[in-house]
């Protein structure tokens, strides 16, 4: 076994996500679910919980990003290769895949072998009419008539947001 940066950097995110598979499982068994929904950091874990635990509940994944074109991004080649082997092993066995634009169930079906059939396409939630309202309104709100310019970001500073080039 190689050991250096690279690779103690995969050997503690594979402990970390055995540990998260743990928990996982714990709820699992303690709560007894029907039904589990997870939501893109847990999908692969809760998969493979569900396989140990003492129960069988139904799973439902909701994935939010292009994990094949995301993960060119990570850290070495084994790593992409194991998450992406990973995704295609478990993700397909959900009983249903919740995405938020026909692009991203695209790519999930084409990249991974999900089942057009179990996928779901509930977009986000934004009201188009209303921003066409503000924008033709002119509204100081959004473009104050100072000449200053002010940016809000809400949500998680991770790559994919890519918050740097906003």
């Amino acid at each position: 076994l190689k050991t250096g940066p690279a690779s103690s950097g995969l050997f503690r995110k594979i402990i970390l996500f055995f540990i998260k598979v743990m928990a996982l499982t714990r709820a699992l068994n303690t709560y007894k679910p029907d039904v589990a929904l997870s939501v893109s950091g847990t999908n692969i874990a809760l998969m493979i919980a569900r396989r140990v635990c003492r129960g069988n509940p139904k799973i439902i994944v909701s994935e939010h990003t292009l994990p094949f074109i995301d993960n060119v991004h990570v850290g070495n080649r084994l790593e992409r290769y194991l998450l992406n082997k990973a995704i295609s092993t478990t993700v397909p066995r959900a009983e249903m895949v919740i995405v938020p634009s026909p692009g991203v169930s695209d790519h999930l079906t084409l990249n991974y072998g999900i089942p057009a059939e179990k996928i779901r396409v509930i977009p986000n939630p934004v009201d188009s009419e209303q921003i066409r309202k503000a924008a033709a309104a002119g509204t100081d709100f959004l473009f104050p008539r100072d000449g200053a310019f002010r940016i809000g970001f809400v949500g998680g500073f991770t790559r994919e947001k890519n918050v740097g080039c906003l």
